[in-house]
Order: structure tokens, then C-alpha cells, then sequence
């Protein structure tokens, strides 16, 4: 069983995974969001829910890690994509 978190890492994840899902439900009502900062966004509510569940200072399982890595990554790339204007 893992060690549970300090009380404060946790809720702060949940409060940006929050956050992330209003955005993500909003862009979606609105209909003015492409794809690519649909996906960026997603993929950072999948990462900081994850982190949520297992936060750093617990025993994350390796394919949570991987997971988060992963889409972190996904979501850099795409912000870094969307910067340099290859998408829009």
C-alpha cells in the first residue's frame, strides 16, 4: 500500500485537473477551440489526474510514470507545435 500524501500536494492536483475540465467543457460549448489545444488540454487533465492519484511523493506504479510522462510530453509538443505556428 502506498504512503499517502502530504495533505497539501493532492488537492492541489485535483484543483488543476478541475480547472483544466472547465476549460475543456467550455472550448467544447463555445466551438471555437481546434484540435490541437483540445488535445494539449486533455492530455494535461489526464496527466494532472493521474498526478492526483499518485502523487510524487507516494510509490507511483511505472505505467503511471510512463503514463504521465507521455502525456505531458504530448502536450508540450503540441504547445510548442502551436508557437511556432505549424498548427494552428
Amino acid at each position: 500500500m502506498p504512503n499517502p500524501a502530504p495533505p497539501t500536494t493532492r488537492p492541489m492536483y485535483w484543483l488543476a485537473s478541475a480547472a483544466l475540465a472547465v476549460v475543456v467543457v467550455l472550448n467544447l460549448i463555445n466551438g471555437n477551440s481546434t484540435w490541437p489545444r483540445l488535445l494539449s488540454l486533455v492530455a494535461l487533465l489526464g496527466a494532472f489526474s493521474l498526478l492526483g492519484l499518485y502523487p510524487p511523493l507516494t510509490e507511483r506504479p511505472t505505467w503511471a510514470s510512463w503514463l504521465i510522462s507521455l502525456l505531458l510530453l504530448l502536450a508540450f509538443g503540441l504547445l510548442v507545435l502551436r508557437l511556432t505556428g505549424r498548427l494552428v
